[in-house]
């Protein structure tokens, strides 16, 4: 103690003198031991075992487990006393022995303390902890009864008489299987024409969630049916929930159609608003709202003016903020987002009930993230605060994913790229623990556009391996639940985090001591072994917590792009399979079945079709993916790499069209000479051997994606690239054959001037690589008619001609540049677009 004192006494001048040798060495302290932390609330059985209580011998954890116990008991006693509030306090609930649920569980306690102990042998008291294990799960099964009466009236759980599938159907309240339950309640229809009024309209028609059309409408003839029997008008309850439902529901395709009076939901609903009025029903804001909801599905104008017009003109009723929120969602699904932001600014100017809640500030929040509209998107944050609303999950997710998008845009982010991902990464740490498809895909957003590949790998690798792992239970089939777990948004992403790869980089978030430590989170909850997951069917990434070279990330994503696309199976030859299914004999049937080239072309098309279907994934095997994946060798500067891939896994139309004639008109030859010659043996010999040369060649379309615009685009970026001359002159002609295909014809006239003056720019891109100043400067002057010219898309043609200082096409090209549209231009463009043929 001594010693101690005179060590706090000592002055900084003193410690000088300590010789060099001296130890100086503080009492030790007692310390304390830490007080036991863990869980003793929200206690489940599987948290207690009282088999494994038995062999504990430390007093602190039996103490625990004591705890724990009475927490579990208290939540049992309340849950049953909130069950029995109808009942009389004083009735009790007996287990198997005929013993008060309180002394079980004063029993159960007893058994675990320590006075208890010396009393009783292991033997009698594991004998005690399984007679009470046993009376806790009668005290389960008791209040899963009275569950059930809570979540079904008497008189339809009489109906159903299957306990076990209620529970099934209707204790997922999120997602309540309602088809099953009206299923059952409609097997026997005198059954269903008993239950009460208040079963039908308190707990069926305000309860039911989601139906087929089918329940939908068996479900709305025997309603009828029961109302007539009761002589009781059908009420407003009922007409409410067949709208909701009906609002539910998915058009089909072939639903989706000009002339509204084809789609079957919406002449349902039209048939109830009729019904309604000849009872004397007048609608409420919520079958507006039911109605524009499907309309907005349908994206169709009439269907939606429809109703609009008819509950105004009517009813006198106008949308209310869910209505307008639909309206939005309507809007925003046509692409038209100026009438979504007119829409929004008119809902805060209208009454106080109109004002935008959080899911309408989402929903904006979205539009933003499609517009790349950072600034807005922050602005429209700030106003949520304003208006003291609570920012959910989904706030922060789009803002994070708006940000992301926007610092992938140059011209977008003004030189701010890392100061967005950062705001970001600030906003996903709000809700880091979130693990859900909409926070991994925000975040490999942000790691993508950074370039970190190694979080972009690690949170791709762990969500699919999650979800593998969650479905392997219901999916027995390998390729299915690869299909099913691989998302194409996320595989999306991986991919563009490839093609950023730079082996020096230092990712955004090391810089940012809370951001270094959720990235090290990550990182380390990841084992690409597959160990964790206990499954030996892996992800195929390299067992690398960090990729270090190009090679890796090439060698990677070839083997992953090979995976998808045969749904986990690398045995899988797509040719031979193929090959299989459009042998010889099916190519010369088909050839002698078609009456037309086209007939042919349709036939195999459709052939080569299904099987892609039946054995590919066809959700990622798109011109999205496709471009991401070529861009990794074309941003790494691999050449050979990426002609290869290009090769690989494309096809252009005009060359395959080319295969398909020289088939058809020699198949048809062969058929005439055939049927003129007198040896069918010999000929039908000739016939097989022709079209089997043709074969590999339509086998291998099935892993191929045919050319579109994007695809001549990436095309023409390698010539420029890697300055190759032929193949960008083989792409330039390739190009003006697509042109006159029947896929392009169909665009819009905005949309071919969108993709041609795309592909111009590159064009000029290119020869200005190439230092073909004419040939660019012929590629401007020729299409200015066509194409609006700006500056950003000249940039490097200008710089090329002030190199050579050619000023007389530098005032040339500017003069273009800098003309603005006039009148004879324009009627000059409705000549172009005017038919002028005789009908």
């Amino acid at each position: 103690m001594y010693c101690t004192k005179n060590i706090c006494r000592l002055t900084i001048s003193s410690l000088t003198h300590i010789s060099k040798r001296s130890i100086v060495i503080p009492r030790s302290k007692n310390k304390k031991i830490k007080p036991l932390k863990s869980k003793t609330r929200h206690v489940t059985l599987e948290n207690i075992n009282p088999d494994d209580v038995m062999t504990l011998q430390d007093p602190k954890l039996l103490e625990f487990k004591v705890k724990q116990l009475r927490e579990y008991t208290r939540r049992l006693q309340e849950r049953l006393r909130a069950s029995n509030i109808n009942k009389t306090r004083d009735d009790e609930i007996t287990d198997l022995f005929n013993e008060p649920k309180s002394d079980v569980a004063e029993s159960l306690l007893n058994s675990f303390t320590s006075k208890s102990l010396p009393e009783h042998s292991s033997k009698d008291i594991s004998a005690s902890s399984t007679s009470v294990s046993q009376t806790l799960s009668d005290l389960i099964d008791t209040v899963s009864t009275h569950q059930i009466e809570k979540l079904i009236p008497e008189d339809a759980r009489t109906i159903i008489n299957n306990d076990t599938l209620i529970m099934k159907s209707m204790l997922k309240k999120k997602n309540p299987n309602w088809n099953l339950i009206i299923t059952n309640l409609m097997n026997d229809k005198s059954k269903f024409l008993t239950l009460s009024e208040e079963t039908v309209n308190s707990w069926l028609m305000n309860g039911i969630t989601y139906l087929s059309y089918e329940n939908i409408e068996k479900l709305d003839d025997l309603l009828q049916v029961w109302s007539k029997q009761h002589n009781t008008p059908i009420s407003p309850e009922i007409f409410d929930g067949l709208l909701r439902v009906c609002s539910k529901l998915s058009p089909m395709k072939s639903n989706i159609v000009t002339d509204i009076k084809e789609d079957i939901v919406f002449q349902k609903m039209k048939d109830i608003l009729e019904r309604m009025d000849e009872s004397s029903i007048t609608p409420n804001e919520f079958n507006l709202t039911a109605c524009v909801t499907y309309c907005s599905k349908l994206k169709d104008f009439k269907t939606m003016n429809f109703f609009l017009e008819k509950f105004q003109t009517e009813y006198g009723l106008t949308p209310n903020k869910h209505t307008y929120t639909k309206i939005i969602q309507f809007y925003d699904g046509l692409g038209l987002e100026e009438r979504a932001w007119n829409t929004f600014d008119t809902m805060k100017f209208l009454s106080k009930s109109h004002k935008p809640d959080i899911f309408t500030y989402n929903m904006m929040l979205h539009i933003c993230d499609k517009q790349k509209n950072y600034a807005k998107a922050i602005d429209l944050f700030y106003e949520i605060e304003e208006e003291k609303l609570t920012p959910n999950h989904s706030t922060f997710v789009t803002i994070a994913k708006t940000l992301a998008s926007s610092s992938g845009d140059n011209i977008i982010a003004e030189g701010n790229a890392e100061s967005l991902r950062l705001l970001g990464w600030k906003f996903i740490s709000k809700m880091f623990e979130n693990e859900d498809y909409d926070s991994v895909a925000s975040m490999m957003a942000l790691a993508a556009y950074d370039g970190d590949v190694t979080l972009c790998r690690a949170l791709f690798f762990k969500f699919t391996m999650s979800e593998y792992t969650s479905k392997r239970e219901f999916e027995p089939n390998t390729g299915n639940l690869w299909m099913k777990s691989i998302k194409p948004i996320l595989f999306n992403y991986l991919l563009l985090s490839y093609s950023k790869f730079k082996p020096d980089y230092v990712p955004l978030l090391v810089g940012w001591p809370e951001g270094a430590q959720m990235r090290r989170t990550i990182l380390n909850s990841v084992d690409y072994t597959g160990k964790a997951s206990d499954t030996r069917n892996v992800l195929p990434l390299l067992p690398l917590k960090n990729l270090s070279s190009s090679d890796h990330i090439l060698a990677e994503s070839n083997a992953l792009w090979k995976f998808i696309l045969t749904n986990g199976d690398f045995t899988q030859s797509t040719t031979t399979s193929l090959s299989q299914e459009l042998n010889s004999q099916i190519l010369q049937k088909l050839t002698v079945e078609s009456t037309n080239f086209e007939d042919f072309k349709f036939n195999i098309l459709h052939v080569i079709g299904k099987w892609k279907v039946n054995h590919m994934n066809n959700s990622i095997f798109n011109h999205r993916c496709l471009v991401s994946y070529l861009s990794i060798p074309l941003r790494l500067n691999n050449a050979t790499e990426f002609w290869e891939r290009l090769d690989t896994y494309t096809f252009k139309e005009s060359e395959f069209d080319d295969k398909l004639l020289e088939v058809y008109y020699e198949a048809k030859l062969l058929e005439d000479k055939m049927t003129q010659s007198e040896n069918h043996t010999s000929m039908e010999i000739t016939t097989t051997s022709f079209i089997e040369k043709h074969i590999e060649y339509f086998a291998s379309v099935s892993h191929k994606i045919l050319y579109d615009n994007s695809t001549f685009d990436i095309a023409m970026k390698g010539a420029t690239k890697f300055n190759n001359l032929e193949r960008a002159k083989q792409e330039w002609i390739d190009r003006g054959k697509f042109r006159k295909t029947e896929n392009y014809m169909k665009l819009g006239e905005s949309k071919k001037s969108q993709l041609d003056s795309e592909f111009a720019k590159i064009m000029v891109n290119f020869f200005v690589s190439q230092k073909k100043y004419d040939e660019a400067m012929s590629i401007v002057l020729t299409s200015k008619r066509n194409i609006r010219w700006k500056y950003g898309m000249v940039k490097n043609l200008v710089d090329g001609l002030e190199k050579i200082e050619d000023k007389r096409n530098v005032k040339i090209l500017l003069d273009i540049l800098n003309r603005k549209p006039t009148e004879i231009a324009y009627i000059n463009k409705q000549i172009e677009n005017l038919d002028l043929s005789i009908r």
